[in-house]
């Protein structure tokens, strides 16, 4: 079942306690008392100095910037914003997702403003809504390209996602696409480092 951005943020800050064993005021006078006071400096220092782990690090971070307040958008706004002068994309969008949520079921949606992230234990694919296709970007190490296995580039701040995959149909998403998508599924279920 997929979950939205707003959806994790909520849940992690209704339970932090029994996630991370302290509550959020704690948190928050552990960051004001640290010497990090710029973001990733921040998600840096409660990955290593306090175990958490990247999603968890980047929410408190988030929303201890944001004095205190949760800063997703609402289920309503991301769409909105993801459809932004293309929403002749919309029903495409939702039958790519719809067969992509078939071939990996475990599979957690998080829609941001920009692009739609694709996880498991950890992030394995990007898609990006464009106003004729969709790309799908991939965290397929170091396969090499294809006529169909495109480069991607460290496009949206996003290193690992190395590859992508153009879909302008939904015939493009063939058996070779699948593969890949597995492979990436597979990656991201790899411990960091293998």
């Amino acid at each position: 079942m997929s979950k939205s951005t707003q959806e994790i943020e909520r849940e992690f800050l209704e339970n932090i306690e029994q996630i991370t064993g302290i509550d959020y005021e704690a948190w928050a006078d552990l960051l004001r008392s640290s010497t990090v006071n710029k973001k990733n400096d921040m998600i840096s220092w409660l990955k290593s100095h306090h175990k958490l782990n990247h999603v968890h690090a980047n929410i408190l971070t988030a929303v201890y910037l944001n004095g205190g307040k949760p800063v997703h958008l609402t289920d309503v706004e991301l769409k909105n914003a993801l459809f932004e002068k293309k929403e002749n994309m919309r029903q495409f969008y939702e039958a790519v997702l719809s067969e992509l949520i078939q071939a990996v079921p475990e599979m957690v949606v998080v829609p941001s403003k920009n692009y739609v992230v694709l996880q498991t234990s950890r992030d394995f694919g990007l898609i990006h809504i464009r106003t004729k296709e969709i790309r799908l970007g991939l965290d397929l190490g170091d396969i090499p390209l294809d006529d169909e296995l495109l480069e991607w580039g460290n496009f949206l701040g996003q290193p690992r996602m190395k590859h992508m995959v153009i879909i302008r149909e939904l015939t493009d998403l063939n058996a070779a696409v699948y593969e890949y998508v597995q492979m990436a599924v597979q990656r991201s279920l790899k411990p960091k480092g293998l």
